[in-house]
């Protein structure tokens, strides 16, 4: 029985893969998978994994929460923190897929 997957070129227009490298969100996502990040995949919702971007220079795959004017980044590996930020600060892209055999991430 073969997967088939049916995406239209709308749907996937400003997609993008990026190689995870670290272990923030082990054991659902390890250090080497692939995973695909949607811009247009709004809104994102409490729990949601998503690509983070803090200030210009750091970039970090975690779980997204809000909270009052805050957002709390939420790894799914204890050994890392959660980190709290202005919801100003930083930018979520959701993860629609995850690429170590084919996962939905994301709702669809």
């Amino acid at each position: 029985m073969g997967l088939e997957v049916q995406i239209t070129p709308a749907k996937v227009k400003n997609w993008f893969a990026i190689k995870v490298k670290g272990e923030s969100m082990y054991p659902t996502i390890k250090s080497g998978d692939m995973v695909v990040a949607d811009p247009d995949a709004l809104p994102i919702l409490d729990g949601e994994v998503c690509l983070i971007a803090i200030g210009n220079y750091e970039y970090t795959l975690m779980r997204v929460f809000y909270d009052l004017g805050e957002i709390i980044l939420k790894p799914d590996n204890d050994d890392f923190p959660t980190r709290r930020f202005p919801k100003e600060e930083i930018k979520a892209i959701p993860i629609v897929y995850h690429l170590r055999g084919i996962e939905q991430l994301r709702r669809k």
